[in-house]
């Protein structure tokens, strides 16, 4: 946390329909990168943020389809200093609606 007590990001936020903004952002200790929504009224919407479990795990660009669903690529660190990047979807209430890893060590 920085001294605002805020969650820094890593990317630019990411301007989606209805005027929701996703941010890429550092995780809680011992975790990963989280993605995070936010309401026009500055409050986090329901179901998010959503949190990469490994620890130095990171979000690296998310995107919304016209469907609504966000598609965002994960790395992950993985045995013998090697990473899996994945390809996640998430509805907008911050269901996971599929993962499909490309590259696995």
């Amino acid at each position: 946390m920085n001294d605002t007590g805020c969650q820094p990001w890593y990317e630019p936020p990411v301007a989606a329909p209805r005027g929701l903004i996703y941010t890429l952002e550092t995780g809680p200790e011992g975790m990963g990168g989280r993605i995070n929504v936010v309401n026009l009224d500055a409050t986090t919407r329901s179901g998010w943020p959503v949190t990469l479990q490994r620890e130095g795990a990171s979000w690296d660009s998310v995107t919304i389809g016209e469907n609504r669903i966000a598609y965002a690529v994960a790395i992950e660190p993985e045995p013998n200093n090697k990473s899996s990047i994945s390809i996640l979807a998430f509805a907008p209430n911050g269901t996971r609606q599929w993962i499909t890893t490309l590259v696995e060590p």
